[in-house]
């Protein structure tokens, strides 16, 4: 909704860092998320939400930084496990949609071939003979 200026997640998070009683609470929820996450209960949630949540109100995941600006401040930091496991995950579905989107960039390259050789007159079954002097098939 555009009058709200904080995110509800945003609240929560400065709720859980700065009392300890709210802390307390989001610790049984945090609980609750680590048993639906360990069954794989997801439901409408995606896992990767689910995790986040479980590593955001973990309180040791919370580091002082120094900030040039800002002196100490607290910041966030997911655990190297999660990171490398989704970094992984990640360039595993980017070899996947290469391979994807291959038949459809060289549809569209052979599309483009055969609209410039028939913009030139020739026919598109043709092949380019010489380019620059250089034998290419």
């Amino acid at each position: 909704m555009p009058h709200r200026k904080l995110q509800l997640s945003e609240i929560a998070i400065n709720l859980f860092l700065s009392d300890e009683s709210t802390r307390d609470a989001f610790a049984k929820f945090q609980q609750n998320w680590k048993l639906r996450f360990e069954k794989s209960l997801f439901e409408t949630v995606s896992p990767d939400l689910l995790e986040n949540l479980i590593q955001w109100f973990d309180i040791s995941n919370w580091k002082t930084k120094e900030d040039p600006e800002h002196g100490e401040i607290l910041g966030f930091e997911m655990p190297k496990e999660i990171r490398e496991r989704r970094k992984e995950a990640s360039k595993t579905i980017q070899d996947r949609q290469v391979l994807i989107h291959w038949p459809i960039n060289l549809d569209r390259f052979l599309m483009a071939r055969r609209n410039c050789l028939q913009t030139m007159g020739k026919s598109s079954g043709v092949p380019i003979q010489f380019v620059n002097n250089v034998r290419t098939t």
